[in-house]
């Protein structure tokens, strides 16, 4: 029999209050929360904006100091779903270079995963996150990332 969770990462963040694509995203993760009833493991800036209490919510990187990159949600909820015999994940990310990159390294997990219907997640120019303020920017970390290895965190 197959076990399910809903695994929400964040994109983007602001001083105060919350970006257009988390709130988006945290739409996403309720009607799928509601749909289905499946644990819900979610990044800070997601768990803020859903109304119900996540199973777990990620907030920082075990190691003190560390950006919590997308990589660590994963390995911290992938620890997680291994302990409650999960299989399957439903996977709630920014569909754009964000969703398939987190779905790959779910599937070396060695979890099936599922795609919820998400309409347009929009992208927010306020972020303090420079690479996700809109597409280009956010295509020209995929970039950098890809062919030297950077991190778009240091001073954002």
């Amino acid at each position: 029999m197959s076990r399910g969770a809903i695994l929400g990462l964040s994109f983007g963040m602001k001083k105060s209050g919350h970006t257009k694509s988390n709130k988006a995203l945290a739409k996403v993760a309720e009607r799928v929360f509601y749909k289905k009833g499946l644990l819900v493991i979610l990044q800070k800036e997601l768990a803020e904006c859903v109304d119900f209490p996540p199973s777990l919510v990620i907030k920082e990187h075990r190691i003190k100091g560390q950006h919590l990159d997308s990589d660590e949600v994963i390995a911290q909820a992938a620890e997680f779903m291994k302990l409650h015999k999960i299989d399957t994940v439903w996977l709630v990310a920014q569909p754009f270079l964000h969703r398939p990159q987190c779905r790959t390294l779910l599937k070396n997990y060695g979890f099936r995963v599922r795609i919820p219907k998400t309409g347009r997640i929009p992208f927010d120019e306020d972020s303090l996150q420079w690479w996700t303020r809109g597409p280009l920017r956010t295509l020209t970390y995929a970039i950098l990332q890809k062919f030297t290895g950077r991190k778009g965190h240091k001073g954002h």
